[in-house]
């Protein structure tokens, strides 16, 4: 679900759940060994990995997460996610899947993330730097999601994004997403109204067709 966002044409939002949970307990988290600690240059193509001349797409790594922070200040100034909440979210919370964009330098161009839980998927964010946008990466990006949450089992995605960001709606549309509810006023900057949008998914062996044809 969703609570920022850039505006204009920025397809990038956080949810307001993720980021309260995520804050309270991260002076606590350490690694996990769930989590894949090898330097992403280091680490071999998986499976799912997306990759284009340009980059790759794939499951998040710890040593991802000092590009994530750098980015988070870019998109987010006022209100960024520091390392440590990072760290709290990509080793503490076993029902979240994050997926990483990143550059031939490895360097982080993107991200986007889920809450799974049962038969419906929550998109907690996506965002994609401001030079980057425009080329279809956040496309790729929820379509890496659809595929995630397919194969574990969520049958709908739900998201929320600002009534004033057309470029984000727009693209959610796109992809079969309809407006089921509107938040008036939910947004406190510019006390803008949060549009809450729902998408059925197709079933995981359509999707895993669809990556494999990516």
């Amino acid at each position: 679900m969703s609570a920022r966002h850039n505006s204009g044409s920025s397809v990038c939002w956080h949810s307001p759940t993720r980021t309260a949970s995520a804050r309270s307990s991260c002076a606590t988290i350490s690694p996990s060994t769930c989590v894949d600690l090898t330097p992403r240059r280091q680490r071999p193509h998986q499976r799912d990995d997306w990759c284009w001349p340009s980059g790759r797409l794939s499951r998040h790594a710890l040593s991802d997460i000092p590009g994530l922070a750098s980015l988070e200040q870019i998109l987010h100034p006022h209100d960024p996610w520091s390392q440590a909440t990072w760290w709290s979210e990509l080793a503490g919370r076993p029902r979240r899947d994050y997926q990483v964009l990143t550059g031939p330098d490895a360097r982080v161009l993107g991200y986007a993330g889920l809450d799974l839980a049962g038969d419906v998927a929550d998109v907690m964010t996506i965002s994609v730097d401001p030079a980057q946008q425009g080329k279809g990466l956040g496309s790729r990006l929820l379509e890496r999601l659809h595929t995630r949450a397919s194969l574990r089992g969520a049958e709908t995605m739900l998201l929320e994004v600002r009534a004033d960001n057309t470029a984000a709606i727009r693209l959610y549309e796109n992809y079969g997403y309809r407006r089921i509810h509107t938040r008036r006023g939910y947004y406190q900057a510019g006390q803008v109204d949060a549009l809450v949008m729902q998408a059925v998914l197709a079933s995981p062996k359509a999707t895993t067709n669809q990556e494999k044809d990516a």
